[in-house]
């Protein structure tokens, strides 16, 4: 079964990708824990102004907008309004592609 991975497991998978660090260099985790908090809130500042964020050969993150549309309660078979919002979307890069194929 998949795993979902949170922020620390991937710090730390990462930290452990860096083989010439000591475990017990806390002040380096901290510190690329800061990095990546910094990392998610400029995608997310930039995403936010309609802007996309490419990070070649992993993904694209982009804005895309659902328009505003009438749906049908199955359940009650009334007509309800669904308003028009903004989503972000995340389109996988070619050597993710790649490596996912294999």
């Amino acid at each position: 079964m998949p795993k979902k991975i949170n922020q620390k497991e991937l710090v730390d998978l990462i930290v452990d990708d860096f083989r010439f660090l000591h475990e017990t260099d806390k002040k380096f985790l901290s510190n690329f824990n800061k990095f990546l908090e910094s990392t998610k809130k400029v995608i997310m500042q930039e995403l936010k102004k309609g802007n996309s964020v490419n990070l070649t050969g992993f993904g694209k993150f982009e804005t895309f907008t659902r328009y505003a549309r009438n749906a049908n309660n199955p359940a009650t078979n009334e007509i309800i309004k669904i308003p028009e919002v903004t989503v972000a979307k995340f389109r996988t890069g070619s050597n993710l592609k790649k490596i996912l194929k294999k």
